[in-house]
């Protein structure tokens, strides 16, 4: 709250609009890159070149935070829908990185670049995706144990 020109409501908040473009811009970078591999025969002369595919860092919101200057905590309470007057577009532009994010994760996963396990780990604790179980019957009447990797999306 402004009272007689100054602040008295606390620290003036570090939100600038620019942040809703450039939060989306920096989750969409592409998840992987082609480098080169040289090969030289034993003379050390070079002979030929082929590619491979690499994953790039996993996109983060810690990191986001870090490079405009504010703590990862801010950015969820930036995006909460009681601060959506507050903060316009930054909400949406939120949930938009989430979803590059969760595509990042998606597409080295199944291209094999990141290992499967830690994939899995960092898939159910980022993103909307988890373990689900279900328990069926059999005719017998005994329980049987089903496990469903599926995702379950935030509207809906």
């Amino acid at each position: 709250m402004i009272k007689n020109g100054k602040n008295v409501g606390g620290r003036p908040t570090k939100y600038k609009p620019e942040y809703c473009e450039q939060i989306v811009r920096y989750f969409s970078r592409r998840p992987t890159r082609r480098v080169e591999m040289k090969h030289y025969d034993k003379t050390g002369a070079y002979k030929w070149s082929d590619w491979r595919i690499e994953a790039r860092p996993l996109p983060t919101f810690l990191e986001f935070s870090m490079k405009i200057g504010v703590d990862d905590d801010t950015l969820v309470e930036w995006s909460k829908e009681e601060n959506k007057a507050k903060y316009p577009g930054f909400s949406a532009a939120y949930a938009r990185a989430k979803e590059l994010q969760k595509r990042f994760l998606i597409e080295n996963g199944l291209n094999g670049s990141f290992n499967p396990q830690f994939a899995i780990f960092v898939a159910k604790n980022i993103t909307d995706m988890k373990d689900k179980q279900e328990m069926d019957h059999n005719p017998d009447g005994k329980p049987i144990q089903i496990s469903v990797v599926s995702y379950e999306p935030k509207n809906g």
